[in-house]
C-alpha cells in the first residue's frame, strides 16, 4: 500500500522492510497483474518488480508469512506457483543470464520467495 504523500519507491522499501526486514532498491518493474477470485468475482491487483537486497537479514512479519527460502536460478524443482509467476521468474532468469554472461559468465544470483500469506 502506498501511503498519502509517499512515493512508489519509498512504499516498496518500507513494505519490504516491514514484512521481511530487508533494505531493498527496485531495479525494474516487471509487470502489472490481476488475480481473479471466483467467489464474489473479486479481483486483486498487483505489481511484480525485481529488486536488490542491499542490507539486512530476513526477519519475517509472522502475522503475514510463515516461512521463506532462497532458490537458485534457474529453478529446477517443482514449486506450487501463484498463477503466472513461474513464467515471470523464467523470463527474468533468462534476462539476468544474458546480462551477466558477457562480463563474468556468472550464473544468476538466488531469488527469494515468501510463502504462507498475502498482504
Amino acid at each position: 500500500m502506498v501511503r498519502t504523500g509517499e512515493g512508489f519507491d519509498a512504499a516498496i522499501r518500507r513494505q519490504m522492510f516491514e514484512e521481511f526486514g530487508l533494505k531493498i532498491e527496485r531495479v525494474k518493474t516487471v509487470e502489472i497483474y490481476e488475480i481473479h477470485i471466483p467467489r464474489g468475482q473479486r479481483v486483486i491487483p498487483g505489481i511484480r518488480f525485481l529488486c536488490v537486497a542491499n542490507d539486512g537479514k530476513v526477519r519475517l512479519n509472522r502475522r503475514e508469512f510463515s516461512s521463506y527460502r532462497w532458490i537458485d536460478l534457474p529453478i529446477r524443482e517443482h514449486l506450487d506457483w501463484i498463477p503466472g509467476l513461474k513464467e515471470v521468474v523464467d523470463g527474468l532468469t533468462e534476462e539476468l543470464a544474458r546480462a551477466s554472461a558477457p562480463a563474468t559468465n556468472a550464473p544468476p544470483r538466488a531469488i527469494g520467495f515468501q510463502t504462507g500469506g498475502m498482504s
